[in-house]
C-alpha cells in the first residue's frame, strides 16, 4: 500500500473515532483531539524521509515546507467539515466558531501563498544558477 493511502486511512481512522466518541460520551471534546491528531499525523507523514528521495538540506527544507503546509491545510478541512456539519440544528454558530474559522482562514492563505512562493523562488534560484556557471572552454580555463 502506497504511503499517502496509509496517512489518508490514519487520518480518517482518527477523525472517525472522534465522531464516534462524541455520540459514546455525549461531549464534543473528542472533535478537538481529532482535528489536532489530523494535523500531527499529517505533519509527521510529509517530513518522514522518502525512501526513493536524495537525502540532502535541499530535500529536508523541501519535506518541512509540504510538511507544514500539508498539516495546516488538512487541519483546516478537518475543521471546517466538523464546524460545517456538526452544528446543533440551523442555529447561528457560536461567535468564537465564527471567530477562530475566520482567522484559520486567513492564517491557511498565509501558509499557503508561502509554500508556493518559496517553492517557486527556489526553483527560479536554482535555474538562475544553473544557467549562470561559467563555460569551460576546451583549454579548461572558464569564460563568462
Amino acid at each position: 500500500m502506497n504511503r499517502s493511502y496509509r496517512a489518508a486511512i490514519w487520518i480518517m481512522a482518527i477523525v472517525g473515532t472522534g465522531i464516534a466518541t462524541v455520540f459514546v460520551f455525549n461531549t464534543p471534546a473528542p472533535l478537538g483531539f481529532s482535528t489536532v491528531a489530523a494535523g500531527v499525523v499529517t505533519f509527521f507523514h510529509f517530513l518522514a524521509e522518502s525512501p526513493d528521495g536524495p537525502q540532502g538540506q535541499a530535500n529536508k527544507d523541501a519535506r518541512l515546507r509540504a510538511a507544514i503546509a500539508s498539516a495546516i491545510v488538512v487541519q483546516y478541512l478537518v475543521m471546517v467539515g466538523l464546524v460545517a456539519y456538526f452544528t446543533n440544528g440551523a442555529d447561528k454558530l457560536p461567535p468564537i466558531t465564527e471567530t477562530m474559522i475566520g482567522s484559520f482562514t486567513a492564517i491557511v492563505g498565509i501558509v499557503v501563498a508561502f509554500y508556493f512562493g518559496s517553492s517557486a523562488y527556489i526553483e527560479g534560484k536554482k535555474s538562475d544558477q544553473g544557467n549562470d556557471a561559467p563555460e569551460v572552454s576546451k583549454s579548461g580555463t572558464g569564460t563568462q
